[in-house]
């Protein structure tokens, strides 16, 4: 094992504590009183250079009570506790890139980030709370608890089930909460039936107290998440009391199933791709050299090797580090590739506009750099080589949103109401709005992420005119960084004035698509009243008896429900835009050719009304 001699940073100052980078562990971050230090290395030469050093002042004597490596941005972004604040800062310029003022009233002592939602972050102090904020609105918190009565020392997110926040104090005690309203998967993740952990629940977590460990007899200052299991966490008090505990929950094998069947779809949608066998595992190990334990590992190879036509192996969760993939490779001596590596090679395949490409370039970024240790590519000039190709792109792709915002301010212009359609991936999306435009329901495809996109159509059969926009289709279990790639083309869902949310009816996991969909576009920050008023379709009628109470059932290939779908759009997008019904012109009874015609208008119409036809009288209603 190579060794590193790290030089001293230019103000040299105690460094605190350090901390591993969390995508392939290339540098090291380093804690002091006032400052934060950030060390590059080099395991070519076995040495360590100072590439960052932030000064953070503040009213205390040390002003820096902890930090974090930011999950979601890779390499480039560090989170620090200085005094009753947080404060992001960029690590390519320098700068700081956002901060949440006033986290806690006295002091924050630790922070940490949602490891599988871009922008939340929890926060404890001494102000005996515990806070949760979305950094991109953090002048309110989105959830505060004060289940503590004394200082809280610490905070952390459980790093595979987000839902579990583990919390200690100096009451003495040590906390485990469910915040499943703010995770990204309710149900949490898969435990075999056979499995000696905790039992087997088939509800979906509330947010709550779920355990209390009380068996210190000092402040506890220290509380950490097992790498070897993900149901278990150790505490530490200042009596030097250890103590280890088992959490609770788990998802029900149904909802794992249906995720694993969810994962051979994707590899079926690439040409030439075709599945020979499934296997499904606990993961135990989120963070262990090749995830699955040692009699999970065996019993992989002696599937494999009754398998000797497979050229390949899907490990179907989110992202594996690229050692993670490197050591199973080699264990395997097969190709291995993840859900997220999956997604890419399918978006590249499907990738047809300069838009789509665009996106799909830039997606694939987080993922390179993930892989550059395992490769031994870990230097400092790729990295800055893959930061010149976001720059380039990131460019690229605000030049498109520029055409497209000239585009939606014309249709804001004409007065032409646009409705968004959302849905899961597959659910119907393209085929429902060619059924409602051109009647051409072939243009949507049986296959995922067919639509990357954003594509714009003129509805026909409505006396309303409307535009129904399509865009990508959302899955679950897939890194933030994905989506944020596909953030400009998400962006015209919020200049919509409905939005139609997509639901197949065919899909048994149905509810739990719905709800991430919702999710998602609440992560993606569209406004609430949007959301508030969304219309829910049923696709796929013709595929299921299963008619779910309130939701308009459709199908876009049989045309079942259709027409009332139509009005329903009409009704809720048409406001001002109705146009007139029959008996709406009278005729003056003492002078024929004087007409009266009552129409519904904008403000902005009557105008141009009174401009083109100034002998026209106009009163209002």
């Amino acid at each position: 094992m190579p060794g590193y001699c790290a030089p001293p940073s230019k103000n040299p100052e105690d460094i605190s504590s350090v901390q591993w980078q969390l995508m392939d562990g290339s540098q090291l971050l380093g804690v002091g009183e006032h400052q934060l230090t950030v060390w590059d290395l080099d395991t070519g030469r076995g040495a360590a250079a100072v590439s960052s050093e932030i000064p953070c002042p503040g009213r205390a004597q040390s002003a820096l009570t902890g930090a974090r490596w930011n999950p979601h941005q890779c390499c480039s972004q560090v989170a620090a506790a200085c005094d009753t604040h947080v404060r992001g800062f960029d690590l390519r310029c320098g700068q700081q890139a956002w901060t949440v003022e006033n986290a806690d009233a006295q002091l924050v002592r630790d922070l940490d980030f949602n490891p599988n939602k871009q922008y939340y972050l929890a926060t404890c102090g001494d102000d005996c709370m515990v806070k949760f904020w979305d950094i991109r609105k953090p002048t309110a918190p989105l959830k505060v608890l004060v289940d503590h009565s004394h200082w809280v020392w610490r905070v952390r997110f459980n790093h595979f089930h987000d839902q579990l926040v583990l919390t200690s104090s100096s009451d003495w005690r040590v906390l485990l909460t469910s915040a499943a309203s703010l995770s990204s998967e309710p149900y949490g993740h898969l435990l075999d039936d056979d499995d000696d952990g905790p039992a087997q629940s088939g509800a979906q977590l509330a947010d709550g107290q779920l355990a209390c460990c009380e068996e210190h007899e000092d402040s506890v200052y220290a509380a950490e998440w097992s790498s070897a299991d993900p149901w278990t966490y150790a505490s530490l008090s200042f009596d030097g009391r250890l103590v280890t505990k088992r959490g609770s929950e788990r998802q029900p094998a149904e909802r794992a199933d249906l995720l694993l069947a969810e994962a051979a779809a994707l590899v079926r949608s690439l040409p030439g791709w075709r599945v020979l066998d499934t296997l499904r595992q606990p993961v135990l190990n989120a963070r262990s050299k090749t995830v699955l334990g040692s009699g999970q590992l065996r019993a992989l190879q002696e599937r494999l090797r009754r398998l000797p036509a497979a050229t390949g192996v899907l490990v179907n969760v989110q992202q594996l580090s690229g050692l993670q993939q490197a050591e199973l490779e080699t264990a395997l001596r097969l190709p291995v590739i993840d859900r997220y590596g999956l997604v890419l090679r399918i978006f590249r395949q499907h990738a047809s506009s300069r838009a789509a490409r665009l996106q799909v370039a830039l997606a694939q970024l987080p993922y390179q750099r993930s892989r550059l240790r395992a490769s031994g590519q870990h230097n400092a000039a790729r990295r800055h080589q893959l930061d010149l190709l976001e720059q380039r792109l990131q460019r690229e792709l605000r030049r498109l949103e520029g055409r497209r915002e000239l585009l939606r301010a014309g249709r804001s212009r004409s007065q032409v109401p646009t409705v968004g359609v959302v849905g899961y991936t597959n659910a119907g999306k393209t085929s429902l709005i060619g059924a409602l435009t051109d009647g051409d329901t072939s243009r949507g495809r049986d296959r995922l992420f067919a639509t990357l996109d954003v594509t714009a159509h003129r509805a026909a059969s409505s006396r309303l005119r409307h535009v129904l926009v399509d865009t990508v289709g959302f899955m679950a279990q897939l890194p933030a960084s994905l989506l944020e790639a596909f953030r400009a083309t998400l962006r015209e869902l919020a200049a919509a004035d409905l939005l139609v949310h997509v639901v197949d009816l065919s899909q048994p996991d149905r509810v739990a698509q719905a709800e991430h969909v919702v999710d998602t576009l609440r992560h993606l920050g569209l406004p609430p009243a949007l959301l508030e008023t969304a219309v829910t379709v049923g696709n796929k009628a013709d595929l299921t008896p299963d008619r779910p109470e309130g939701m308009l059932c459709v199908s876009a290939t049989g045309g079942e429900g259709l027409p009332e779908l139509s009005a329903r759009l009409e009704e809720a997008a048409g406001g001002r835009h109705r146009p007139a019904h029959d008996g709406a012109q009278e005729v003056d009874e003492t002078d024929p050719q004087l007409s009266r015609i009552t129409v519904l208008t904008s403000p902005g119409q009557l105008a141009q009304l009174r401009r083109q036809f100034p002998g026209v009288s106009v009163t209002d209603a």
